[in-house]
């Protein structure tokens, strides 16, 4: 049974149930599940003519975003719990505003999603600082297991769909013009689901147009090859914890 080595805990965002650190704070995600920011040697050391530093403050409940990210997580200590929390930052209803679209977790371990407390969200931007939940109207409080998401105009209508990146399944929502969105993934054959490997682990995807033709194509980021049956059991501390990747 591998022991894990004990790499500490962050008191400010735990893998369990985020609030604030899923609100504004998750907005430094999009597209990736990791992100970096590189500081320039002896950048941190201020002059008199140096500006003062930039500070931000967290707004995301006054502004309507109360998001809370449910990862369900069990005493078994499934990978995937680890790597939840995507986010896209798009016009979906073509008013110049972004709004914002977050996807969420599942119950583990048949990934239903029926209960609200883990539907995806779309938070419509109401230009005065506030965001409205508009997630049911427009259809898009998703299914399964969420990772990651990417914006994108993919049939070049002029509104941007959505391609939600999730465990064993992904989804593509075309963007209807009306607010409102429509599942179209079987249609286009973006499943995510390999003919010889079947079920992934998707954890995010990208919109580009790689030869030039005008259209949006798309690069899908799968993680490892897991299941419910292959995730090993690791101990840190005499007690269960989540493997390390290489354990796969």
């Amino acid at each position: 049974m591998p022991e894990l080595k004990d790499l500490g805990t962050s008191n400010a965002c735990r893998w369990e149930r985020r609030r604030a650190c899923a609100g504004l704070l998750l907005l430094i995600s999009f597209a990736a599940p990791f992100g970096f920011v590189w500081a320039q040697p002896g950048a941190g050391k201020q002059s008199s003519a140096s500006p003062p530093p930039v500070l931000f403050e967290d707004v995301a409940r006054q502004a309507g975003v109360d998001f809370v990210l449910n990862n369900s997580v069990t005493p078994q200590k499934y990978s995937i719990e680890t790597m939840i929390g995507g986010v896209a930052l798009f016009d979906f209803n073509n008013d110049n505003l972004l709004d914002i679209y977050l996807p969420n977790g599942a119950h583990i371990p048949d990934f239903d999603k029926s209960d609200p407390a883990f539907f995806n969200r779309l938070y419509k931007n109401n230009g005065d600082g506030t965001f409205s939940d508009v997630t049911l109207k427009a259809g898009v409080q998703g299914r399964g297991y969420a990772m990651g998401v990417a914006a994108g105009d993919y049939d070049n209508d002029g509104w941007t769909d959505l391609y939600v990146a999730g465990v064993n399944h992904n989804h593509l929502f075309r963007n209807n013009g009306d607010q409102t969105f429509t599942d179209v993934t079987s249609r286009a054959g973006v499943t995510g689901i390999h003919p010889q490997l079947g079920k992934l682990w998707t954890i995010t995807a990208g919109w580009f147009d790689y030869d030039n033709d005008g259209w949006l194509d798309l690069f899908v980021s799968n993680y490892l090859a897991w299941s419910f049956d292959t995730n090993p059991l690791c101990q840190m501390k005499g007690l269960t914890a989540y493997c390390h990747p290489n354990k796969f």
